[in-house]
């Protein structure tokens, strides 16, 4: 549990070599975007996401440090996704196989540095508010530490590793491949596994990982994003599927087979232009194929509106960087423009 490794990834080469692009020199690179300062430039796998000592426990005369342990995970994860990138389908995974993910996915999630800076905001915040309540009382103890930041970067390490129940949900979801293209490809973040959930809980908050709705993804390469979804969720998509199973193809030939005056009619009768009923056809073959790749583990092959929520989801919860193998970040300079707070880690709230 020691290492002499100062310069420490918060999230593992492998991974973020799967974004990256090859030059003239010994090491890839990745096009990397600093939200803070809005701008764009290359870097190594190497020096990315890269952190002195970060999972060095502080002030502990052993020097103990989890670095080592959180190799472990990725040894064991890193040729299961490599075979899941490279086959591009899921099925052939065993309960161990899964586990051994989940499990990788749980100790990213909870090993960035985007977790300790949360752990220090929300820290601060209660800080002030129960000072606000309490004006003359002494600190009280909030059970982030009291010491400042080196007791609560140990109360971080702490909890990378204790991943039982969290491991446990993951595995209770439902998995499915998203593809896309090299062209149009998925970013990669310091702080890669995002959530999302369309049900609106109101001051609750809806992105707790076991609550009704949950979608939680981490990209994979450049072109296969894993998404563990609610079943509730998985469930509803299949059902859609069942209904129109076999009708979109049936609807494109009758259409086709009419004359111009036909067409119109139908086209009137459904208030469409012909690009806009020929596009809602579409789009009941892509939740049929949806369907599909939840139920039998195959990729499915994304249009551009769900490609823009995975890439938005992964430039509205890192911290600071955000990482493709190409150099287009339009849809990071767009969010930014729209909400200046997208240049800055998730923050916290308290009701």
């Amino acid at each position: 549990m020691t290492t002499d490794v100062k310069k420490q990834h918060t999230v593992p080469r492998f991974l973020l070599d799967k974004f990256s692009f090859e030059t003239s020199g010994k090491r890839n690179r990745l096009f990397t975007f600093d939200k803070l300062n809005e701008k764009v430039f290359e870097q190594t796998v190497f020096n990315a996401t890269t952190m002195n000592s970060f999972y060095n426990f502080v002030d502990d005369p052993a020097s103990i440090s989890l670095e080592p342990v959180l190799g472990v995970y990725e040894d064991q994860a890193a040729p299961l996704i490599k075979k899941i990138v490279e086959e591009k389908i899921i099925s052939w995974l065993s309960e161990e196989d899964k586990y051994k993910i989940a499990e990788f996915i749980a100790v990213q999630q909870s090993r960035t540095h985007t977790r300790l800076q949360l752990i220090e905001r929300m820290a601060s915040v209660l800080d002030i508010r129960l000072t606000q309540m309490h004006p003359s009382s002494e600190k009280v103890e909030t059970g982030f530490g009291t010491e400042g930041l080196n007791d609560r970067k140990n109360i971080f390490l702490n909890g990378i590793v204790s991943q039982e129940e969290v491991i446990s949900i993951f595995l209770e979801k439902s998995w499915i491949l998203f593809e896309t293209t090299k062209e149009n490809p998925f970013f990669i973040s310091d702080n890669p596994v995002t959530l999302y959930n369309s049900i609106n809980m109101g001051v609750y908050g809806n992105l707790g990982i076991a609550l009704e709705g949950i979608e939680i993804y981490i990209p994979l390469s450049s072109t296969i994003t894993l998404g563990l979804i609610c079943p509730s969720v998985a469930k509803l998509k299949t059902q859609e599927s069942a209904k129109i199973l076999n009708k979109p193809n049936v609807i494109v030939d009758l259409f086709n087979a009419l004359d111009a005056s036909q067409k119109k009619l139908v086209l009137d009768d459904a208030g469409q232009t012909e690009t806009e009923f020929l596009q809602a056809v579409k789009n009941l073959n892509s939740c049929i194929e949806m369907a599909e790749s939840f139920e039998d583990g195959s990729s499915y092959l994304i249009q551009d509106e769900k490609l823009k929520h995975l890439n938005s989801l992964q430039v509205a919860q890192s911290e600071r960087y955000v990482f493709s193998t190409i150099d287009d970040f339009e849809v990071v300079q767009k969010m930014i423009a729209m909400n200046e707070q997208y240049k800055y880690g998730p923050s916290v709230k308290i009701g």
